[in-house]
């Protein structure tokens, strides 16, 4: 009965963690020119708002393994909220300095809290590694849709409390609710490792190989890398894109929301299908197959059925791929420490892509004046997303065994 009720405490503290892994960042977009006037900020300075969150994911990520070995996966997820929480208060009351340091500073958190929650799921419920996965990428996929959409009518309704100006600080802080909750959930898990070291020699470290020495780290890696660009050229450029095309600003937003409305049954779907086959490269193929028909037919969305086509396929895409990646990390892994290692190489090169393709994509529009390039540049990445899917799914696990 004690590991039940000590079993639910955690899962209720991955929910809790889960919830905050997107909204604070996914609110900002929104607020851009409400911000550039209020700072005074040149479009590049704008535009580092929404770069410096993945650049910073990338960065934790490649560290997240190690420090998780040293400090134990417990403790550096509590630190992780203690980074967020001090984020979203710097980000807000600190002014313009305070504005991009609070940015990177919650960004680490979140990015270190990404890495690590997939492994907290397989070393403690192995046997539910689809249903979980489902429940909190879902979750992270229905707050930054949430987030994005109220961040707006929030600052105008605390603007009317607090003052004209104001309204903004309030709309990006009120995530820290949430994080305070998740923080005392969390806190009778932080002395726990969550990774079986305690069970083992202290040398067997020794007897590791990187997770990088193993060919389906890197396709898993690759994909990772290929659905992440497809996902934030997206969100970074969709609305921007229908508009060029004759679209009201308001009718653009309304779309991108119910874009990334319809990955949410993706999101939960996926893991559990593909935790019940013994082979996903189907899976992984068809996501990165709609990935591309999602971007050609964006050439295509100034008609109606090329908008319903567009609004499906990336929709459905971005919804299964995080999914299928975060549920790809446990099982193609034998171990927790293995988990954890590839989520932090696969994470921070998927980030590292992620932050190239929304700026390469904009200055190839600056430099042609129209958006066909960038479309058919970012169908190709959607082909390679397939091909990089498929081969992840193939039944192979990462081997890091010294022979």
């Amino acid at each position: 009965m004690k590991n039940t009720n000590k079993s639910a405490f955690i899962i209720v503290s991955i929910i809790l963690i889960s919830v905050c892994l997107r909204g604070p960042i996914t609110g900002v977009g929104p607020l851009v020119t409400t911000l550039q006037g209020i700072f005074g900020l040149s479009g590049f300075a704008a535009g580092a708002l929404n770069t410096l969150p993945l650049l910073t994911f990338a960065a934790v990520s490649f560290a997240t393994a190690f420090l998780s070995r040293k400090a134990g996966i417990g403790r550096l997820m509590l630190i992780s909220l203690i980074f967020i929480f001090a984020g979203l208060l710097i980000r807000s009351f600190f002014g313009s300095i305070g504005l991009f340091a609070g940015t990177v500073i919650l960004a680490a958190g979140i990015g270190t809290n990404n890495v690590l929650l997939p492994v907290v799921v397989k070393s403690r419920f192995p046997g539910h590694i689809g249903t979980l996965t489902s429940v909190y990428t879902t979750l992270m996929a229905a707050f930054a849709s949430l987030s994005s959409g109220t961040s707006v009518p929030l600052t105008n309704a605390f603007n009317s409390v607090f003052g004209a100006g104001r309204g903004w600080q309030f709309a990006l802080v009120i995530w820290i609710i949430l994080v305070v909750f998740a923080f005392f959930f969390w806190l009778p898990n932080s002395g726990e490792r969550f990774d079986g070291s305690e069970n083992e020699p202290a040398a067997s470290e020794t007897r590791r190989r990187s997770v990088a020495c193993s060919s389906i780290s890197w396709f898993i890696t690759l994909y990772m890398g290929f659905q992440s660009m497809c996902f934030y050229f997206s969100v970074s450029w969709f609305a921007t894109i229908l508009q060029s095309y004759g679209y009201t600003p308001v009718r653009s937003g309304l779309f991108n929301m119910l874009m990334m409305l319809c990955g949410l049954p993706w999101a939960f779907i996926m893991p559990i299908i593909a935790s019940r086959t013994r082979h996903q490269s189907f899976w992984g193929a068809l996501i990165g197959s709609l990935y591309a028909l999602g971007m050609i037919s964006l050439l295509f969305a100034y008609s109606t059925a090329g908008l319903v086509v567009t609004i499906i396929t990336n929709g459905f895409g971005s919804g299964a791929a995080i999914a299928f990646c975060m549920v790809l990390f446990v099982l193609h892994t034998k171990d927790p420490r293995d988990a954890s290692s590839l989520s932090s190489m696969a994470q921070g090169v998927g980030y590292i892509f992620a932050a190239i393709a929304p700026v390469l994509m904009g200055a190839l529009f600056d430099s042609t004046g129209s958006w066909t390039v960038p479309l058919i540049i970012m169908t190709v990445i959607g082909v390679l997303c397939a091909v990089c899917g498929g081969l992840s799914g193939m039944n192979r696990m990462v081997d890091t065994t010294i022979r």
